[in-house]
């Protein structure tokens, strides 16, 4: 028999591979009914498409993460989160892109929402599981990895079951069968095993971000990847919109106080930032809130503190 406690993390880790599967399935379900030009916009919507699916994902991650793992928030946080949505939208106006978000229709926006929405609870359960209930990340990593290939498993079966084969009325099918039809071997091999390494690297990366920091941080390398391909589009086709790039200037600024890895020392927007509220804890468990104390920061470990307590140095 197998007893509660294993039954308990049994349930989990079936949660965390629902999770992934839901994550990953319907990625794969575009792939397959959309085509090659429309289903990349659709994919990598948070690389390509507009900066809003950005916004609301952040407001997301926020909100989840009070509910799930009760995290604290201050005005440094919603300020430079309202910032960001607002330098995204001026951003989007710019470069044209809710004309696009109205052609795909109600049902392709809406599910655009929900994915995100999949998005965060993905990323915030494993932070769950290795903050509050110990998981070691790597058990985590493995149970996605079976989901991965599971996933991927069912996809090649279902194209390889096609009737219609080279024929098939759905692109990427279609696309699967010329490929293989018309690239050398060696150079589809090579292929897949780079992207294997960097899937390997892109994966492990986003774990190890999740288990030091929060998934809060991913916003960074989605905006970034997502300011990269606005670029190379502008240079491409329209130059005269490049100005928008102030925008994303003051986006990125936004998104690094929000993170608090940039510090505003006034309007006291620092005040509640985890470092100063950790130091603030540090001088209450020493008694020394209600001296006078002069801290010199060493670096990030060490401080000096000097007070004055009955006419006597410390």
């Amino acid at each position: 028999m197998i007893n509660s406690e294993k039954k308990e993390m049994y349930k989990l880790y079936f949660i965390s591979f629902s999770l992934c599967f839901l994550f990953n399935h319907p990625r794969n379900s575009f792939k397959m009914k959309a085509s090659l030009s429309e289903s990349q916009n659709i994919i990598n919507y948070l690389a390509q498409g507009p900066f809003l699916y950005i916004g609301v994902e952040m407001i997301l991650l926020t909100i989840v993460s009070i509910f799930l793992l009760k995290y604290k928030y201050y005005n440094h946080h919603f300020i430079s989160m309202a910032a960001f949505i607002i330098f995204g939208t001026i951003s989007d106006i710019i470069l044209n892109y809710y004309p696009h978000m109205a052609k795909y229709g109600l049902l392709i926006n809406t599910f655009e929402f929900l994915r995100i929405f999949a998005d965060v609870i993905y990323y915030y359960y494993q932070k769950y599981m290795m903050e509050i209930l110990f998981y070691p990340y790597w058990k985590i990593s493995f149970c996605i990895g079976i989901c991965v290939s599971f996933t991927a498993t069912l996809l090649l079966i279902y194209v390889l079951t096609d009737p219609d084969k080279a024929d098939s009325k759905i692109p990427t099918i279609a696309d699967f069968y010329l490929y293989f039809t018309e690239v050398h071997p060696g150079l589809i091999i090579g292929k897949q095993l780079i992207i294997i390494v960097l899937y390997l690297i892109s994966f492990s990366l986003t774990m190890l971000n999740i288990y030091y920091f929060n998934p809060n941080y991913i916003l960074i390398s989605y905006h970034i990847a997502k300011v990269v391909n606005n670029i190379i589009d502008l240079i491409k086709g329209e130059p005269e919109k490049l100005y928008s790039l102030i925008f994303f200037v003051l986006q990125f600024l936004s998104l690094m106080i929000y993170l608090e890895i940039i510090e505003l020392n006034f309007c006291k927007m620092n005040e509640n930032t985890k470092r100063n509220i950790n130091l603030r804890g540090l001088l209450d468990m020493d008694g020394e809130s209600d001296r006078k104390s002069t801290i010199i920061d060493i670096n990030k470990d060490y401080y000096i503190d000097t007070s004055i307590n009955d006419g006597q140095k410390r």
